[in-house]
């Protein structure tokens, strides 16, 4: 009887180990789907995160790019938005605004002064099943365990775009007169978006030459209000700079050794616009500047370099008493670019950015 009781205590024994053995394993088991929820549908939901924010980036710049150029079309942003969907869509929940053809926002963000906007919010939308939500792989299990709602989740972005004329920017160091561009713009919603333009180009010489139209010019080195004039630039070329700054001159009639004008050619270049200046003579000048301007670059004549260069486009400077044949031909027209500050005076150069 002994050797029973002791044969039934091992087996108890044996029991209480597989039964410890099992709970052991099933708590393993919920912590591993638990690891493994985190792992795969918490990553999930953060890819889906990063490709909606994608799409509302892109979908805010979109509509804010058009609002800078035409009139603001908000159905754009579904396109901009999908476009950046890794499975093709996503929801757009919210396009609103202080761009004109824009709903405005009942809490409106907080932009930089001078500045337009426009807001986009997405939400996720599965294409191939049509939900409205990340569906998960692991973590439904878990409801047969604790309970809850686990099946998935709506994941949703916001993006906030301004836009506004530029009160600063990176520009090539060349500057034209605030009289040359309003004897050619005499406001700026007439300018034209092109290529392709249609009428004449615009003639602007150097600041030492007769000028075109009424702009009057007077000796070299002395140049308000007519003409265009060269600047000095920084170690890349550039000239960094704000309305309001006085910059100083390069002087010269032709341009700095480091500006290569064959990259120029049938392009939009940004150009900072002058209304005073100050000492012009020699290495003492300075150019006060009021606003920024694009003209597309059609030709242009130098002393020793000209473009087009021959046969019947061969560039001249129309013929006026005095003129040094020195000039920049080309067209006044809008452009969008990047830069950080808002504020200028509307000449068709617009700057769209993410602020939000």
């Amino acid at each position: 009887m002994r050797t029973l009781k002791s044969r039934s205590t091992h087996n108890n024994h044996n029991s209480n180990e597989r039964g410890a053995i099992f709970v052991l394993v099933a708590i393993l088991i919920v912590v591993l789907i638990g690891f493994a929820a985190l792992a795969i549908d918490i990553s999930s939901l953060y890819q889906e995160k990063r490709t909606l924010q994608n799409g509302a980036d892109a979908a805010a710049l979109a509509v804010a790019k058009d609002c800078a150029l035409t009139s603001c079309d908000p159905s754009i942003a579904d396109t901009y938005a999908d476009l950046n969907a890794d499975d093709g869509g996503h929801n757009v929940d919210e396009v609103c605004g202080s761009g004109a053809g824009l709903t405005a926002c009942a809490d409106p963000p907080t932009v930089p002064a001078g500045a337009e906007y426009v807001r986009v919010t997405t939400s996720t939308y599965e294409s191939s099943s049509g939900d409205d939500q990340v569906n998960f792989l692991f973590a439904p299990v878990l409801n047969l365990i604790a309970g809850g709602d686990l099946d998935g989740q709506t994941v949703r972005a916001r993006a906030v775009a301004a836009w506004g004329s530029p009160r600063g920017a990176t520009t090539l160091p060349i500057t034209f007169s605030l009289c040359e561009y309003q004897e050619f713009v005499p406001d700026a919603d007439d300018l034209q978006e092109g290529p392709p333009f249609t009428g004449a180009p615009s003639t602007i010489y150097f600041h030492g030459s007769t000028p075109a139209g009424s702009c009057p010019a007077g000796p070299s080195g002395f140049d308000l209000p007519g003409g265009f004039g060269w600047l000095e630039t920084d170690a890349d070329c550039r000239a960094v700079i704000e309305i309001g700054d006085w910059v100083s001159d390069d002087p010269g009639v032709s341009a700095p050794s480091c500006v290569d004008l064959t990259s120029l050619r049938n392009t939009v270049i940004l150009i900072p616009i002058y209304d005073q200046t100050n000492g012009l003579t020699g290495n003492n000048g300075e150019y006060h500047i009021a606003g920024f301007a694009a003209f597309y670059l059609t030709g242009y004549r130098f002393p020793s370099d000209r473009w087009p260069n021959g046969g019947p486009n061969n560039m001249t400077c129309p013929a006026q008493p005095g003129s040094s044949g020195t000039c920049l031909r080309g067209y006044f027209t809008t452009m969008t670019t990047t830069g950080t500050e808002f504020g200028g005076p509307d000449m068709g150069v617009t700057i769209v950015r993410l602020v939000g």
